[in-house]
């Protein structure tokens, strides 16, 4: 008997996220200590609000670099759960969004998205969205299979029904979602009614289409947790990663926004966000139910799995029918 191999399915996913990292990664650290590299006016660097977002964002992206680690090794299956699931949780929320985005911005405006004449280099942009489009990918992947490892008991093929508060918490966030989401989708749509005409001015096709996706993404989560809670034929993962990705969205989006919008922190893609009454209160709105619809669904995971405590990492034999058999366990 030998120790368990981790699944090279999970050291794939977890080096392509660390590699995409880097170049991120670097850009920032040049930044913090005074490199100009990509600014076209290095003044920019003795900007304290920049310097601090610089750092904070470093630290955001180093946090995932961890944890891309943990889902390709052994010591992150015993990790608290507590420890992993509320920044990767943010994290995909983030990257979620920009991947869409690239995704529907790009065959359309090419590398014109990026401002040629901005405040950052075209190619830093091009560098930095391009790696944060992979990382997400491969973080996605790399969790979905961490997951499965973790906790079998997600892929049995039938959900199991909530209790009473989780169903009537499901019904209360998808109220409150509809007409949040639909405010969004109308902005990212071209609406222009609650934004002032300086925002509007400015916004660009990545703009519109982060409008629609973070609308769509949120009233997707709500839907989701009430399939969680109402339970059913299928298994407990998909809901449980829609309501996931819809509430992770929510929340990090309206964070983000919020933050950038009290900051004078120059922005690459959508235009520079400026403070407005109706956005503000709906960014607040969808932080609230995403963060609501987090809970809920984290209770679901709990209940489901007999809470969510590290995982042992007992020996089970190499690599192939012995740490296989859990995670298949239910597909059929």
């Amino acid at each position: 008997m030998t120790r368990r191999r981790v699944p090279i399915g999970r050291v794939t996913a977890s080096a392509v996220a660390m590699a995409a990292m880097l170049p991120y990664l670097t850009i920032k650290l040049l930044w913090l200590v005074g490199v100009p590299v990509g600014l076209p006016d290095a003044a920019l660097l003795e900007d304290g609000s920049l310097f601090a977002a610089n750092a904070v964002t470093f630290a955001m992206e180093a946090v995932a670099f961890v944890l891309a680690l943990a889902f390709g090794t052994r010591w992150g299956m015993r990790l608290p759960a507590w420890l992993i699931l509320p920044p990767i949780w943010f994290g995909i929320g983030l990257l979620s969004v920009l991947l869409v985005i690239m995704a529907v911005a790009v065959p359309f405006g090419g590398s014109s998205i990026f401002p040629a004449d901005g405040p950052i280099a075209q190619w830093v942009m091009i560098c930095v969205y391009g790696g944060f489009s992979v990382q997400a990918v491969a973080l996605g992947a790399g969790l979905v299979l961490y997951v499965r490892d973790r906790w079998p008991a997600l892929f049995a093929p039938v959900t199991p029904p909530g209790d009473a508060l989780q169903l009537v918490l499901a019904r209360g966030c998808l109220l409150a979602a509809l007409p949040l989401g639909a405010v969004k989708l109308y902005w990212g749509f071209g609406g222009t009614a609650g934004l002032p005409e300086a925002v509007t001015a400015i916004t660009r096709l990545p703009g519109y289409v982060s409008y629609a996706v973070e609308g769509a993404f949120l009233v997707m989560g709500a839907v989701a947790l009430l399939v969680l809670a109402r339970g059913g034929r299928g298994p407990m993962w998909r809901p449980l990663a829609a309501a996931w990705l819809g509430s992770g969205a929510a929340f990090a989006w309206g964070a983000w926004d919020t933050a950038m919008r009290l900051t004078t922190v120059p922005v690459g893609l959508g235009g520079s966000p400026i403070l407005t009454p109706v956005s503000d209160l709906v960014d607040l709105g969808a932080m609230v139910v995403g963060l609501t619809l987090a809970l809920t669904a984290l209770f679901r995971l709990a209940s489901a799995v007999g809470g969510v405590q590290p995982a042992q990492d007992a020996p089970e034999g190499v690599e192939g029918e012995g740490d296989r058999q859990p995670a298949h366990h239910g597909h059929h």
